[in-house]
This record gives C-alpha cells, structure tokens and sequence, in this order.
C-alpha cells in the first residue's frame, strides 16, 4: 500500500486543485450580466448547441504518469544512469507545472476565443522568453543549482502563465474585443 501512496497524495492534490480552481472561479468572475453574455460564442458563427468548456484533464493524466513512472520512462531512452537521473528529476519537477499550465492555458485560449489573439501573445511573450529563460540561468548558474533551476524554472513559469492569465482574464478587457 505505501507504494501507492504518492499516487493517492496525487490524486487528492488533483481534486483539490479542481475544487480550489472552480471556487476561486465563482468568486473572481465578472458578476455584471447582460444579454450578450448569456450568449454561445463560437468564433462569430451562429452558436451550436450548449456553451462550455471541457477542462483539460489531460494534463493531469500526464503529469500524474511522469510522476509516477518517470524511471521507466526515462529507462526506456537510456542506460545512463547520470542521464537517468536528470530525465527522472526533469520529468516529476516539470510535471508538477501542469497543474498550473492546464489553467493558465485554458485562460490564455479563452482571450484566442474571444478574438484577443494579442493578450496571449504578449502573456506568452513576457511570461516564457522575459522571465522564464533569464530565471533558469540564474537559478542554474549563479545560484549553483544547474539542471535541477532550468527544470524549476519550467514549473514556476508555468504557475506563473496561470497567475497572469487569471488576473489578466478577470479584468474583462477581453470582453469589449469585436471579432
């Protein structure tokens, strides 16, 4: 049972986080409603059927099988046992930034949606190339932590692209965009 246990402290992280997401989801969002917005937007067309999004639990499936099985999957493209070691860690750090990616990236889509194509690009712009490239090379080389900052550094972005995006997305400027 305890070799089960990192998947079962996994999955409640998982629900927690979708608990929390859709909370702060009700608690942050817009409470200003007017006709337009009861409206299903499909890229200008004519909308077609019911207006929802489905979450992209594929992140989660992902993050939760290279956490869980990053050894054989890193055993499978080498023998290298330092090569194996940098592939295990880059694969649970990296994974643990889905969490956050998933969200962050349904927001960033979400302004590509509403005919916003400029908020993602400048969030991605300032969020992966302003911050995200400069940060693995301090917390690699000056601060001494090498592969295992640039690997931090890819997790921290991405919980920072879903921080942005979400403070960003509840603004509403999105919404005045015409398409």
């Amino acid at each position: 049972m305890t070799g089960y246990l990192p998947v079962v402290i996994y999955l409640g992280l998982i629900v927690a986080f979708a608990v929390v997401s859709l909370g702060m989801a009700a608690i942050l969002r817009p409470a200003r409603p007017y006709d337009a917005k009861y409206e299903n937007y499909e890229c200008g067309a004519e909308p077609i059927g019911q207006a929802w999004v489905q979450f992209p639990v594929g992140f989660y499936l992902v993050a939760l099988i290279f956490i869980v099985g990053a050894g054989p999957i890193v055993r499978a493209f080498t023998s290298d046992p330092v090569v194996h070691g940098y592939g295990v860690a880059c694969l649970r750090i990296v994974s643990g930034g889905f969490l956050f990616y998933a969200y962050g990236m349904v927001l960033t889509q979400s302004f590509n949606g509403a005919g916003d194509t400029w908020t993602p690009t400048i969030i991605n712009l300032f969020v992966f190339w302003i911050f995200e490239i400069p940060f693995a090379w301090i917390l690699a080389k000056p601060l001494g932590f090498g592969a295992y900052g640039v690997f931090t550094a890819l997790a921290v972005s991405y919980s920072i692209l879903a921080v942005v995006s979400a403070v960003v997305f509840r603004r509403g400027h999105w919404k005045a965009k015409r398409v």
